[in-house]
């Protein structure tokens, strides 16, 4: 079987839908009139917001022409893709503060996923001009901007 970019997209679908899981089984936790279920809810919605981008992403390369990517080198990204979602979680002793910050954080392990993926399908200079390549070029940026919206959040609410 072929792996293509629809695959890694797949797999990007797959961390988010962990993490919007992992926030719901939290919210089930908190008091529904606290400022700390309404930030929960946000941050759901964000990760909704990015399930809708990677999948308009999908649709968007589906018209693209049927890049193949290497088996060793999906598999190894398929695993270090595994081994990320086992390690996502809330921290305990749930508030304002550490909710941004282990958002924050998460948001930055994902970022560094992607580069990690990206370098991976690297073996040649041509490589860099490939569909994938570009596509995921857009997703880090994608990441990179929703790193500084929440940093700049933080920073104005001096959290």
């Amino acid at each position: 079987m072929a792996y293509n970019v629809l695959d890694l997209l797949d797999k990007a679908i797959n961390i988010a839908e962990k993490r919007k899981k992992i926030y719901n089984e939290e919210l089930t936790n908190i008091s529904k009139d606290s400022s700390l279920y309404i930030l929960m809810n946000v941050l759901i919605k964000n990760v909704d917001r990015t399930i809708e981008y990677l999948e308009k992403l999908k649709l968007e390369t589906d018209n693209l022409t049927g890049e193949e990517i290497d088996f060793d080198i999906y598999d190894k990204i398929s695993f270090l893709i595994n081994e990320f979602n086992q390690k996502l979680f809330i921290p305990e002793n749930l508030n304002i503060k550490t909710l941004l910050e282990s958002s924050l954080d998460i948001e930055k392990n994902v970022l560094a996923l992607y580069i990690d993926i990206q370098g991976r399908l690297v073996k040649k200079k041509e490589d860099t001009e490939t569909n994938v390549y570009k596509l995921l070029s857009r997703v880090i940026l994608q990441k990179e901007k929703k790193i500084k919206d929440l940093q700049t959040f933080i920073k104005t609410y001096s959290l």
